[in-house]
């Protein structure tokens, strides 16, 4: 299954010591440094989700033409990613998170990064890319990964949303606060409980009745199929314009949240192409979420231990 992710790409790079000893330039600790390591962050962990899951993702991004592109360009390489939808522009730099670590503990983390949207000329350029990737490939679902770092626009989700209706490709949204009213049309909504309460005018609670009452505000002005909310460590919530239901979560212990939400929305994105119905996206959400959940680290999901999981716990 060939999925098409459009979305921001960033470099995850940590840097792991030793702190012992306070500087004598001023009160803060000194991190005596032992490694360093660079990782695919953002659309990157998506795709290495989608491809540990048995997809074929390909990803569409944009990119500085600086060290930190190349380092990321290598490691796509490195994981067999195919990174002809990159789009290099010499007007932004690429986005690092950089994070400072000492025994397992995060000191401070560090932002490189524009959040300016395309030029009108590059956003030309990724939408003739993309058009090219929907006539040639064949393309089973569209996920967008957005980040508001600047690859996706309000008129380029417009134009793939047109493109993908017209084709009949069901589309997955992970969206951000800038866009988020922008994906009007999409298969499949997946804000988090923190995006509907930044953006809904009214406070929302990880409940039934306030859950309902979020989804029917957002069903009327994103005219989506599918609402898929995740909640942390109270569950999900998904309503699919006939029912609602509200899923507690399976995790038994959280002990790193990190690259949760990247698991769940690679694996119901490729449940939404396979055609599975409500209940089943929303016990895959659980599943996937509480597997990378229970783990140190950004990682991606199990795809025997997630099958392993969705029969044993089948009804």
């Amino acid at each position: 299954m060939r999925v098409l992710v459009l979305g921001d790409l960033m470099l995850d790079r940590y840097l792991r010591g030793e702190v012992r000893r306070i500087s004598p330039e001023a009160p803060v600790p000194v991190l005596d440094l032992k490694k360093a390591e660079n990782r695919l962050g953002g659309a990157g962990n998506v795709a290495l989700n989608l491809k540990a899951l048995g997809a074929e993702p390909l990803l569409h991004t944009v990119l500085g033409r600086d060290e930190e592109g190349e380092c990321l360009l290598e490691l796509m390489a490195e994981q067999g990613l195919d990174s002809s939808g990159v789009l290099r522009s010499k007007a932004r730099r690429s986005t690092v998170k950089i994070r400072l670590l000492s025994g397992g503990q995060h000191l401070l983390r560090v932002d490189k990064e524009d959040r300016f949207l395309l030029s009108e000329e590059e956003e030309d350029f990724a939408f003739r890319q993309i058009k090219e990737r929907l006539e040639s490939d064949n393309i089973s679902v569209i996920l967008f990964q957005d980040y508001d770092k600047g690859y996706l626009s309000p008129s380029l989700i417009e134009k793939v949303l047109a493109e993908a209706g017209a084709r009949g490709i069901p589309t997955a949204v992970d969206p951000k606060f800038r866009n988020f009213y922008a994906y009007r049309g999409a298969t499949l909504f997946k804000p988090n409980l923190k995006e509907i309460r930044d953006r809904l005018p009214f406070a929302v609670e990880p409940e039934p009745d306030s859950l309902k009452k979020a989804a029917a505000y957002l069903r009327e002005r994103l005219q989506f199929t599918h609402l898929l909310v995740t909640l942390s460590e109270h569950g999900a919530f998904i309503d699919d314009g006939q029912s609602q239901l509200l899923a507690p979560t399976r995790a038994s212990e959280i002990v790193d949240v990190c690259g949760a939400g990247d698991a769940v929305i690679s694996t119901v994105t490729l449940a939404l192409a396979a055609g599975l119905p409500a209940s089943d996206l929303i016990r895959l959400a659980n599943m996937a979420g509480a597997q990378v959940c229970s783990q140190v680290g950004v990682v991606a999901v199990d795809a025997a231990q997630l099958q392993a999981d969705f029969f044993i716990n089948q009804g």
